[in-house]
């Protein structure tokens, strides 16, 4: 569902052409940290369909009788001789030229079949086509107190219903059931769809779409919107992010595989523990080159092992990414022996260190951005 449609529910039922089947509009801590915007990811998928189970009775509003009504003025003019009368459609409805609603029936030919439809205060009632005098199909439409379509009826097989019930409004076709609750403002606050999941929206203070939690069997997502209305990010339950500009094109992606651990770039991230430390491993993976950062206690050790030819160097590092050795094996490369070799080992660690450390920026502003979304998501009621 677009975000214009979750502010605005419209019912157009266009007037041109033959009037077909009405189909449902789709649906797809406070703590900072990795770990806990992973944890609470996971959890959306858990309490899907609770809500509905449980939610209190608000009353029923009953739709209109679906008894039809015989039209007030029985009259006939095909549409071409309508419009030219300066009679007009107007989203939908069939109004005369004074602007009130027409009553009577309106024809065209279609393929040399003759489609009649009627009307009743300008709101279509009824849409037959005929081949001479046998009746291809019937179409019969039946409307709430406010105008909003309740029920549509092909050849008395009944392909689409609305209503309201205990404050939720039901809306089931052939193919699907949508259950919606607005709030008090009439914005979606919750929608249930049929074999895929449930859906909680959530808005800016100044009414906009925020986030859209969509909770399916087994998993979640959560989409956030920026306030002019285009699609920032979504992650989901297993920690797959993209990040879009405001066409909508994909602009980043990081894979939160655990909370200690991110696929990036080509870069994949971890930390593991150590006795008395911990230790950072960052691998190219791509090239095989592997940055390993020991801590233990209060020293830093660190090396890049590069991998050319199928040869590893393990090349040791200062704090200040200068060169302490490197070696292949048991051998230590001395630059004296083969200067070639060793500059050349040399630069290739140093392209690895550069590229390596603007991956680890670059991914650690988007975990930052998911983090503080997580936390403004957990401070919006749903309301």
């Amino acid at each position: 569902m677009s975000v214009e449609a979750i502010n605005s529910v419209q019912n157009n039922i266009p007037a041109n052409k033959p009037l077909e089947t009405p189909k449902a509009q789709p649906v797809e801590e406070k703590k900072n940290g990795t770990a806990l915007l992973l944890g609470s990811l996971a959890a959306l998928a858990i309490g899907g369909g609770i809500y509905l189970a449980t939610r209190g009775k608000k009353g029923t509003s009953e739709a209109g009788s679906s008894a039809e009504k015989p039209l007030e003025q029985i009259k006939e003019m095909a549409i071409d001789a309508f419009k030219q009368a300066g009679n007009r459609f107007e989203r939908g409805k069939a109004l005369s030229a004074d602007g009130t609603g027409y009553t009577g029936r309106l024809t065209h030919t279609v393929d040399g079949k003759k489609i009649v439809r009627e009307y009743k205060d300008g709101i279509i009632q009824k849409s037959t086509k005929l081949d001479g005098e046998n009746v291809i199909f019937e179409k019969r439409y039946t409307y709430d107190e406010n105008g909003n379509m309740t029920i549509f009826n092909k050849d008395n097989q009944v392909l689409f219903t609305r209503k309201t019930e205990n404050g939720l409004k039901t809306v089931k076709t052939a193919k699907s059931e949508i259950v919606t609750d607005l709030n008090h403002n009439g914005r979606i606050i919750r929608q249930t769809i049929a074999d895929q999941g449930e859906k909680e929206f959530y808005y800016w203070h100044s009414g906009q779409l925020h986030f859209i939690k969509h909770n399916t069997y087994g998993s979640s997502k959560v989409t956030c919107f920026r306030k002019d209305g285009s699609k920032r990010y979504t992650i989901t339950g297993a920690g797959e992010a993209e990040f879009f500009d405001k066409k909508g094109n994909i602009t980043d992606k990081i894979s939160l595989s655990d909370p200690s651990c991110y696929h990036y770039d080509g870069l994949h991230y971890g930390i593991s523990p150590m006795q008395d430390g911990k230790m950072i491993t960052s691998t190219l993976t791509g090239k095989g080159h592997v940055l390993v950062e020991r801590y233990q206690g209060e020293e830093l050790f660190r090396d890049i092992q590069i991998k050319r030819n199928d040869t590893f160097y393990s090349v040791s590092l200062d704090k200040n990414n200068q060169i302490n050795s490197i070696h292949c094996g048991q051998t230590n490369l001395r630059p004296f022996q083969d200067q070639q070799l060793y500059d050349e080992i040399s630069a290739e660690a140093q392209k690895a260190l550069s590229s390596i450390a603007d991956k680890q920026t670059r991914a650690q502003k988007l975990i930052k951005a998911l983090e503080r979304g997580q936390v403004l998501l957990e401070n919006i009621s749903l309301a």
